[in-house]
């Protein structure tokens, strides 16, 4: 009786070692995820734009993220709430908008600053991905929104 108790013991040892290890490995795996800075483009391969239906809900929905990308002075939108950010210097680069959910004052006014008297600026975004579904001449496409709520997640790409 005693040997079973000690092998029951052992297993039960082992089985909370070997989850809170798993517990700690998913945290800081997810901790790498969310400190890596995606380019717009590896924002649709990650989220898997191409390969999903519209309607359906994506893994990426709701994710707090850190992008960056390109934007231009005369692709801001102030009184919409919303700008464009691109790939890259190219406005024919893939882009998505991102929208200012609050703040939106406070969050022209910091983005009017880093873009000073330049046309266009490298900017990182703390942002929450959206996905949108996008009528498309008889058929369906999906797109990326990402939605901005404070100035302190938007700064100049170094």
């Amino acid at each position: 009786m005693k040997t079973y108790l000690t092998k029951f013991f052992i297993l039960s040892l082992s089985s909370s070692i070997f989850l809170i290890l798993s517990g700690c490995m998913k945290d800081s795996k997810s901790k790498s995820i969310s400190e890596k800075v995606f380019s717009v483009d590896d924002l649709y391969n990650y989220c898997k734009i191409d390969e999903s239906n519209c309607g359906e809900t994506l893994a990426c929905e709701g994710e707090s993220i850190l992008a960056y990308g390109t934007v231009f002075k005369m692709n801001t939108f102030p009184t919409e709430n919303r700008f464009i950010l691109y790939e890259d210097a190219s406005e024919s680069s893939i882009s998505l908008d991102v929208n200012t959910i609050s703040n939106s004052d406070a969050i022209f006014q910091k983005l009017e600053k880093i873009m000073d008297e330049d046309s266009e600026k490298t900017i990182k975004l703390k942002a929450i991905i959206n996905i949108v579904d996008l009528p498309m001449n008889g058929s369906c496409g999906r797109g990326i929104i990402l939605n901005l709520s404070n100035k302190e997640s938007l700064s100049l790409m170094n």
